[in-house]
């Protein structure tokens, strides 16, 4: 295993800050400042020098105040960020990780505190990063490449199987596309506009470009229908149309719908009412799919990148079943102007695969 050179730590450090709750590409509420004070570890911690930090949905729930009631930064300004590669600089003597490894780093269930020259991290929510992944593709493993796991596994997916993936060119479309394939699925499709994609590198059977042609009209899909839909979009009445079309097998014929994202792409909580509603939904509909067979079952989750997760996803990777797409426009460099850019695609919906940001040079 290669090590870094670690060096010196100062008191302060770089970092991007959220001045406020906001939309990026309206209001100025992002900052980079220079002499930010760094963070200090505790047990059980390492301190990581970020190389490159990839940005999330998480990132832009929080960063735009939608999910206020449901999760907010405990102060402000506070550091956006959650998934990054990055050289551990301390870490406990009994640790697994030794001063100079490259890891693999993510923050769990809080989107902030990475996007900085360095940042804390769990013990627990680190792993080795392979010799054989760029920085890029190494930061990308924390969060979308582990929700794609995830939502393959609720599937189902095996042997024979039939899989539709909504939104195959981003993040973590992509990474179904692939997972699925591993599972077993025998013919896997997707929809993008990114037909080349799904097709030469992502090895989809079929790619299906959605502003020319919709999904649950297509008659194979209709006469042979799915045993699961892979919802990476969210919004447009997916369910509905897969359910009504008859492109997607009822729940007694093992049909499932997965949403990894729901009918809100982009959720407003404000307040008890309104998280209420939103959950009570989701819940709801989860149950009355699981006791009425006639209908595709309906399963939502929310994801926690452990490091068993990373793990198998690295294994993966290792034997070359699995790509991990980083979107060609990046890395953004950290500059306001390239972190802004990063948040504002991010934000766009339109990543064809992960965002990924440049904080530090190796060295």
């Amino acid at each position: 295993m290669v090590k870094f050179q670690v060096l010196p730590v100062m008191s302060t450090m770089k970092a991007a800050l959220v001045k406020t709750l906001g939309l990026v590409h309206d209001s100025d509420i992002l900052e980079i400042v220079e002499d930010y004070p760094r963070p200090s570890r505790g047990k059980g911690q390492v301190l990581v020098r970020v190389l490159t930090c990839a940005t999330s949905a998480g990132d832009m729930h929080v960063m735009s105040g939608r999910v206020s009631f449901a999760i907010t930064p405990p102060s402000f300004p506070y550091i956006p960020g959650s998934s990054v590669c990055g050289v551990v600089e301390e870490a406990d003597p009994e640790a697994e990780f030794k001063l100079g490894d490259r890891v693999i780093a993510h923050m769990g269930m809080k989107p902030w505190g990475a996007l900085a020259e360095y940042a804390v991290f769990e013990a627990r929510n680190c792993v080795l990063a392979p010799e054989s992944i760029s920085d890029e593709v190494a930061s990308a493993c924390g969060d979308s490449a582990a929700t794609a796991l995830k939502a393959v596994e609720l599937a189902g997916v095996k042997e024979g199987h039939r899989v539709l993936v909504l939104g195959g060119s981003g993040g973590v479309g992509s990474c179904c596309v692939q997972l699925a394939k591993i599972a077993g699925a025998s013919f896997v499709a997707a929809t993008s506009t990114q037909v080349k994609l799904l097709e030469e590198e992502l090895k989809a059977d079929r790619a299906i470009n959605y502003k020319e042609v919709d999904w649950w009209s297509i008659a194979e899909f209709q006469e042979q229908p799915f045993d699961c839909i892979i919802d990476c979009v969210g919004g447009g009445g997916h369910f509905g149309k897969a359910g009504a079309n008859r492109v997607l097998k009822s729940g007694g014929s093992g049909g499932k719908f997965i949403a990894v994202v729901g009918d809100e792409p982009e959720p407003i909580i404000h307040n008890p009412l309104q998280l209420a509603g939103f959950a009570s939904r989701l819940l709801w509909r989860s149950l009355w799919t699981w006791l009425w067979p006639w209908s595709p079952r309906y399963i939502c989750f929310v994801t926690d990148a452990d490091s068993s997760t990373i793990k198998t996803i690295l294994d993966h990777m290792a034997k070359d079943k699995l790509l991990l797409k980083v979107d060609s426009s990046g890395p953004y460099p950290f500059t306001k102007d390239g972190v802004t850019a990063a948040l504002k695609l991010q934000e766009s919906h339109r990543a064809h695969g992960k965002v990924v940001i440049r904080v530090n040079r190796k060295g």
